[in-house]
């Protein structure tokens, strides 16, 4: 099911990837406001948080099977990236996820 849009307004790419990673660090949107505003002064930020919130609405319409993939393919990653550090708790977790992911996919 597609969401709709919650904003039509056209938000600068730069400016709405820095409001987006903002989101995903955990920023409420008093924090993004302010921080909007010392690294733009003359913008209103809350065109931005609704840029940044249609994205998110669109990845949550993925595509299951591609979602999936992805699950798998960067918790391959996180368990290379833990070997390579010797964080070989954190690498057994990886592979337990992998198994995970494997039973829930049959």
């Amino acid at each position: 099911m597609k969401t709709p849009a919650l904003v039509s307004t056209k938000c600068d790419p730069e400016q709405l990837h820095q409001v987006y990673s903002w989101i995903l660090a955990g920023a409420s949107e008093h924090e993004i406001v302010e921080a909007a505003r010392q690294q733009w002064p003359d913008l209103d930020a809350r065109p931005l948080i609704l840029c940044a919130a249609d994205e998110l609405a669109k990845a949550g319409d993925a595509d299951p099977a591609i979602l999936y993939g992805w699950c798998i393919e960067s918790t391959r990653e996180l368990y290379q990236r833990m070997r390579e550090i010797g964080d070989f708790a954190g690498a057994l977790r990886a592979v337990k996820q992998l198994h995970d992911l494997a039973g829930a996919r049959s």
